[in-house]
């Protein structure tokens, strides 16, 4: 079979030079139009990749309870941080708070945030030459005075106790925290809000 051109129509034939001839012209001209319509470095945004979240788990001492950290992390040096007491099941949960901090600052739970009878959790925020204990009830209800939470450090500054405070290390009792400092110890009563000398025998 004869596929010579004279068995095309001449518009096919016409049509298909004039095809080629514009791409010769574009790809000859390619480099000059991209130098006259350069991207728009503001149109070219990268996707920053979302901050992982960690999260850190405390049970009470039966079990029952659960309490959950979340700290997720920024590229600036902050942090935001989320707490949440649940049931072990992890249902019903209760957001008793909810902070972001700056560089140099840290949030943490420790293995005995819980008071023995699951009411209360103490949450600590590191500093960077000093440190916060912050009291809540598991319920994220607030105190009888309103108070969301009790801030042990600055209650210790008013009692005009004349020591430092070096650690607090834990519940001896369901209202009871056990205050390290730098001369006695003393437990800070959360239902009076005072500090009780250790008496040593």
């Amino acid at each position: 079979m004869d596929f010579s051109a004279k068995h095309f129509p001449l518009k096919i034939i016409i049509f298909l030079i004039i095809l080629s001839f514009a791409g010769v012209l574009f790809l000859a001209n390619y480099e000059k139009l991209a130098s006259l319509n350069p991207p728009n470095p503001a149109l070219i945004k990268p996707i920053a990749p979302t901050p992982e979240i960690q999260n850190t788990e405390v049970h009470s001492p039966d079990g029952e309870m659960n309490l959950i950290m979340q700290a997720q992390k920024q590229s600036d040096g902050s942090a935001t941080y989320s707490f949440i007491a649940s049931d072990i099941a992890g249902k019903n949960n209760k957001i008793l708070f909810e902070k972001t901090v700056g560089f140099g600052v840290s949030m943490e739970i420790s293995y005995n945030s819980w008071s023995p009878d699951n009411k209360y959790v103490f949450l600590r925020e590191n500093k960077v030459d000093s440190f916060d204990i912050f009291i809540f009830k598991a319920s994220a209800e607030n105190f009888s005075n309103g108070e969301k939470y009790i801030d042990v450090m600055p209650r210790f500054a008013e009692s005009k106790i004349k020591y430092v405070i070096k650690d607090i290390t834990g519940w001896d009792s369901p209202t009871l925290l056990h205050v390290v400092t730098s001369g006695p110890s003393y437990w800070f009563d959360i239902t009076t809000r005072a500090f009780l000398q250790l008496v040593r025998r």
